[in-house]
């Protein structure tokens, strides 16, 4: 006899069988939203992590294909604030430009959906500002 037609005869016979099969079912299903949850914390960090990477790497490619204007720059007396600035203009504008669409829209979907529990409650824009 296996130990799985063990466990289940010991079950079986036991009146407060069904109670321990609930439990288990119980344990188990909250097992998996742990589980896929942590999966999607992963994922996101992941998915964060190549995004930023891409960002740095175009950064990267566009201070390199410029090498000679900055040098320029800095021979005729640029300062490098100034040139910096130059380079971050155009990524701040993208940033700005985003933001700018965006949050409008993570507002309006936040407050739906806070409007659905019974305790309802609203978000503040400040937050959206902030972040």
């Amino acid at each position: 006899m296996s130990i799985y037609q063990t466990v289940w005869l010991f079950f079986r016979r036991t009146p407060l069988a069904g109670i321990y099969l609930f439990f288990g079912i119980f344990i188990v299903t909250r097992l998996n939203r742990i589980c896929s949850s942590l999966s999607l914390v992963f994922f996101s960090i992941i998915s964060v992590l190549v995004a930023s990477l891409g960002l740095f790497d175009l950064f990267w490619f566009v201070s390199r294909e410029s090498n000679r204007e900055v040098t320029i720059r800095k021979v005729c007396g640029s300062s490098s604030i100034r040139i910096l600035w130059l380079f971050a203009k155009r990524y701040l504008i993208i940033l700005l430009v985003a933001n700018v669409i965006s949050i409008p829209i993570a507002f309006y979907f936040m407050n739906q959906w806070l409007q659905n529990y019974s305790y309802s409650t609203n978000i503040g824009v400040l937050i959206f500002l902030l972040s």
